[in-house]
């Protein structure tokens, strides 16, 4: 088992038309360039494509130039210059401990929630393929604050192919730009999910 280096790990937004989670019984309605699914299973989805065949859950489905492709998780473009990155998973329980349990606490699982923090350093200067502070802060200044977003393990931040993902919809909550003196500048983000966060593996 190889241990992964942290500069592997990345967190990308994804540019398009966000129309929904599909299954392979989905439908589309009438696209625009730019309109896009998240599979939510894998399978075959013939309803979008006949070639779009072997779709994993978390894969984008996304029309360009008049044709459904599978655009895997790839898309918009990594936060550029990042120094750091995490993506949290929480779990609630509720207790449901009975009188006679023999002082032994018992639970349920309750509701499930996600984020995605990243740190980076600010550049004037956009990077081709990347986001940046100016991108993320238009999320909550013109809005709509909504986002597809992608926490990664690749190789290279600008591939089109990586071999894990978490992906999901999420909002910007904060996004917060420094400037201390005689020190280079830096901004946080912090992107909580808005609804299911999925899981791929490639290989």
């Amino acid at each position: 088992m190889a241990t992964v280096q942290g500069k592997n790990l990345v967190v990308r937004i994804l540019d398009g038309t966000f129309k929904g989670y599909a299954d392979t019984t989905t439908t589309p309605a009438t696209p625009a360039d730019g309109d896009y699914y998240i599979a939510t299973e894998d399978g075959d989805y013939t309803n979008f494509d006949v070639s779009l065949t072997g779709v994993l859950a978390g894969d984008i489905l996304k029309y360009i130039t008049d044709a459904w492709t599978n655009a895997g998780v790839s898309g918009g473009g990594v936060i550029a210059c990042s120094t750091s990155c995490t993506m949290t998973l929480n779990q609630a329980f509720t207790e449901v401990t009975c009188k006679d349990a023999d002082s032994w606490v018992s639970q349920i699982e309750g509701q499930k929630s996600w984020e995605m923090t990243v740190d980076a350093l600010y550049q004037e200067d956009d990077i081709a393929g990347a986001k940046g502070f100016v991108d993320l802060s238009q999320l909550i200044i013109t809005g709509p604050n909504i986002a597809h977003v992608a926490f990664e393990e690749i190789n290279n931040p600008f591939a089109t192919v990586n071999d894990n993902t978490w992906s999901g919809m999420a909002r910007l909550s904060t996004c917060s730009l420094t400037g201390p003196d005689n020190e280079a500048a830096t901004y946080n983000a912090t992107l909580m999910g808005n609804g299911p966060l999925y899981f791929t593996q490639r290989t």
